[in-house]
């Protein structure tokens, strides 16, 4: 998917959510996984996704 005025792709795969309710997410660019409040994953998703 291609982010706002980027013009490279980008995925990411979101895992869930931990113990207290973060999303869990997993970056292939670059091997990373990272957590963030769902307020903040709300404002940062693009609303694209694959199943």
């Amino acid at each position: 998917m291609y982010e706002k005025a980027n013009k490279v792709g980008h995925w990411v795969v979101v895992d869930g959510f931990d113990n207290v309710g973060r999303v869990m997410i997993r970056d292939p660019w670059k091997a990373t996984k990272y957590k963030m409040d769902l307020q903040e994953f709300q404002k940062t998703w693009t609303g694209f996704s694959v199943w």
